[in-house]
């Protein structure tokens, strides 16, 4: 027989997802490509990469533990997987490029 499963979020666990998601997208990108994509950009990367992160720790069985609050190693495992994403990005040509200002002659 199927049991019900039930998922409680309080708001305190959503706004520290926020802020990780936020904090590893903003400073990836920085990283990586030497400039933000944007608010949006900047916290799908961090999302994609607590996603990724998560995943690739858990696929092949990798702990990682920053001694301090958990939302430290929370915040570095979310960041190395941006970086992954962003990686891939860059190899397949992703590349946003800054329109020029037409220069007045």
């Amino acid at each position: 027989m199927l049991s019900a499963i039930t998922l409680v979020i309080d708001p305190h666990q959503l706004l520290g997802w926020a802020v990780v998601c936020i904090v590893a997208g903003v400073v990836g990108t920085r990283v990586m490509l030497g400039r933000g994509l944007g608010i949006f950009g900047d916290v799908l990367v961090g999302v994609g990469g607590a996603l990724l992160g998560g995943f690739l720790g858990g696929f092949f069985s990798v702990s990682l533990s920053v001694p301090g609050p958990e939302i430290v190693t929370q915040m570095l495992v979310a960041f190395l997987g941006s970086l992954v994403i962003l990686a891939v990005l860059r190899l397949l040509g992703f590349e946003r490029r800054r329109s020029t200002p037409a220069s007045g002659s």
